[in-house]
């Protein structure tokens, strides 16, 4: 920690997972419990405030990993996410 208060974007009890494959991808998946309902069970009708509470209490991405076992270092490689879609150089 570097003295900066505690954040929990997620809430203090997240639920998610994160899934490696054995040919170097990873998907990440996290979000608040009970994040609430649409109104419609159609998403299509989502309203935009429905939308905006969904993509604020939720956070996916993927892409490929390394791992530097000396080190003890993942890094992650973001292609595709919920916010952003970027190309690995």
């Amino acid at each position: 920690m570097n003295g900066s208060p505690l954040n929990h974007p997620m809430g203090k009890r997240p639920v998610g997972i994160i899934m490696y494959t054995p040919n170097g991808y990873m998907s990440a998946q996290l979000m608040r419990p009970n994040p609430g309902h649409f109104t419609s069970d159609d998403w299509f009708k989502a309203t935009p405030e429905e939308y905006g509470t969904a993509a604020s209490t939720y956070f996916a991405y993927t892409g490929p990993f390394e791992v530097e076992e000396e080190k003890k270092i993942v890094t992650h490689f973001v292609l595709v996410s919920l916010f952003a879609v970027a190309a690995r150089q």
